[in-house]
């Protein structure tokens, strides 16, 4: 039973379009040459990290596995992390979200030796080694497989080896703090034989401080915490998306975020609870205003699809903004009793008259970040197929659009 005073939305005269929203035209955009640039955003083809007879969304394969780029040949080597929008992902099924990775036997994993790696040519640098608990790995030249479920991997050299080796990157998705498993950092390596191409992969734990420090805080960091936010500095993470070394993926002022935001938890959609979130510091100063229109709403938490996935808007030369974690996409919106609203199963229409108590607060909520000026862009599944389950919202500069 959602909270009461929802239901008084449908009752009162003005429940419906309001004069705005029913004026305004199907992708309401007041920054001009926004259109052509979300046109761009959702309709790169992506290389989909599924079994061929599953789509993106369907058990065994979530929303993250379709990135916007691919090495072909099956062996993909996505940017996602385990975490980001997904744009351009096909319409598919949507089952419950599958259990979370155990980590086991897979590249990246503990093992004791061999014979604990799942997979053919398996090997394991043992603890004695420096890699504690052991790790799965596999050598490689250039490519590494991926599994659904697990954290995709990347190719590095290791000790100049005349071959390279497989790593986990980094994957917020299953490992909070910094994407790694306990005893491993998340560091920028290059991939074998391309130094320009670059990922953060899970590296043991250095205690001689070659690592470096977080950067200095600054004005937004400091602004958090004048908010009351708990946050906490990280480094950035400067990939490249795959096969365009050329371009990097920055993120200024980088911090992990730890909820409640604003008297809201913002949770992983296959996780049990909150967790800390790498993000833009930037970010975080949008999702302290998002908790005000939350609480109006009675809302206490958010399901969201992912914030940090490095990689091109479509077929451009820009990175998404998701790429700079500045992007975040919530997909359901919970009350204290138990109930929730969510974008795939609730979703009626930006310029409809709502007519269930859950499409009038999508509605309202998608409405209010826009003219509120809460992010610069809102993408919702009346934009295009790829939001079927979740909008998209994000710190574009210059940008002042919804659709």
């Amino acid at each position: 039973m959602l909270p009461p005073h929802i239901a008084l939305a449908l009752i009162l005269p003005a429940c419906g379009v309001s004069d705005e929203r029913a004026s305004a035209p199907q992708g309401h955009n007041e920054a001009g040459a926004e259109d052509a640039e979300r046109a761009r955003e959702g309709e790169g083809e992506g290389e989909s990290r599924c079994p061929p007879e599953r789509a993106p969304g369907d058990e065994g394969c979530p929303p993250e596995a379709m990135t916007g780029e691919g090495e072909g040949e099956g062996v993909g080597e996505g940017e996602g992390e385990g975490e980001g929008e997904g744009e351009g992902e096909g319409e598919g099924q949507v089952l419950p979200p599958p259990p979370r990775s155990t980590f086991e036997s897979w590249i990246g994993g503990p093992c004791r030796d061999s014979r604990d790696c799942d997979y053919e040519e398996a090997a394991c640098i043992l603890e004695a080694e420096g890699f504690p608990d052991g790790m799965c790995t596999l050598d490689c030249d250039r490519l590494c497989p991926d599994r659904p479920q697990e954290p995709v991997t990347f190719c590095i050299g290791v000790d100049g080896a005349a071959s390279g080796s497989c790593f986990a990157k980094c994957d917020d998705a299953l490992f909070l703090g910094d994407g790694c498993r306990d005893g491993y950092d998340c560091v920028v390596a290059s991939r074998f034989m391309e130094p320009a191409t670059r990922s953060g992969v899970c590296l043991p734990e250095e205690d001689d401080g070659d690592d470096p420090p977080p950067p200095a805080e600054g004005a937004c960091f400091e602004e958090a915490v004048r908010r009351g936010l708990q946050v906490r500095p990280a480094n950035e993470r400067r990939q490249s998306p795959d096969g365009r070394p050329d371009i990097e993926c920055r993120q200024p002022e980088a911090i992990h975020l730890s909820s409640p935001v604003n008297g809201a938890d913002w949770r992983y959609y296959s996780h049990e609870s909150a967790q800390d979130t790498f993000m833009a510091c930037q970010l975080s100063l949008a999702l302290e205003r998002f908790g005000d229109l939350l609480a109006e709403h009675e809302v206490v938490e958010v399901e969201h699809l992912g914030v940090y996935n490095c990689r091109l808007i479509g077929d451009s030369d820009e990175p998404s903004e998701h790429g700079y974690a500045r992007a975040i996409d919530p997909s359901a919106f919970l009350f204290a009793d138990g109930s929730r609203c969510s974008v795939e199963h609730d979703w009626e229409g930006l310029h409809v008259e709502a007519q269930t108590l859950c499409g009038q607060l999508l509605q309202d909520i998608a409405w209010d970040l826009h003219t509120r000026r809460i992010f610069n862009v809102v993408l919702t599944p009346d934009y295009n197929a790829a939001h079927y389950n979740h909008f998209h919202v994000d710190l574009t500069p210059g940008s002042h659009f919804l659709g």
